[in-house]
């Protein structure tokens, strides 16, 4: 008897709670503004290549994979650089000046050249990584866009059906007058 009281206490406390819930969404309404499709008619007809065109230039997912090889490409260039000489080159001017004497000036330059003969297998592990990376994103991005071309030629199949549909619904309406 006493786990009866508890439960029933318990859907007390649950009707407390929803029952302003329920009165307030009950006395909310929502209004769905009215959607009118019109066909454009100055526009130039839809092709699959110019489809897959506007696809490839548009789509935010096939340029983000670009953008992800062009950086993993620039990642790899950055990392066989370290294969290269790093060259530095200063140019400096001072000037002295001394209360008895005329100023002098003193110029000076200089160049430093560093290569890296040996560093324990980094740099080639370090460009072997990039280059790996590099592939990887390129075969992301040929996932991508095939992933994208799918959707569209779905797409595509259906606009294609819905077209036809309406030929036909305009073909029946057509006869329906005739008929009637």
């Amino acid at each position: 008897p006493d786990m009866k009281k508890g439960r029933a206490f318990q859907k007390i406390k649950a009707f407390r709670f929803f029952l302003p819930v329920l009165c307030l969404t009950s006395c909310m309404t929502v209004r769905i503004p009215s959607v009118e499709i019109k066909e454009a008619g100055t526009g130039a007809p839809l092709d699959w290549k110019g489809m897959a065109r506007q696809a490839l230039q548009n789509h935010p997912d096939i340029l983000q994979a670009q953008s992800k090889v062009k950086s993993s490409a620039m990642s790899r260039n950055i990392a066989a650089g370290d294969y290269l000489p790093s060259v530095n080159g200063v140019r400096g001017r001072t000037r002295t000046r001394t209360a008895t004497a005329d100023s002098q000036y003193n110029f000076s330059t200089g160049i430093e050249a560093t290569q890296n003969l040996f560093s324990g297998f980094e740099t080639t592990g370090n460009t072997i990584r990039a280059q790996k990376e590099l592939e990887a994103e390129r075969w992301n991005y040929r996932q991508t866009s095939a992933e994208v071309r799918f959707r569209l030629r779905g797409a595509y199949v259906e606009m294609m059906r819905l077209k036809k549909l309406a030929v036909v619904a305009q073909k029946i309406a057509e006869r329906r007058k005739q008929n009637a």
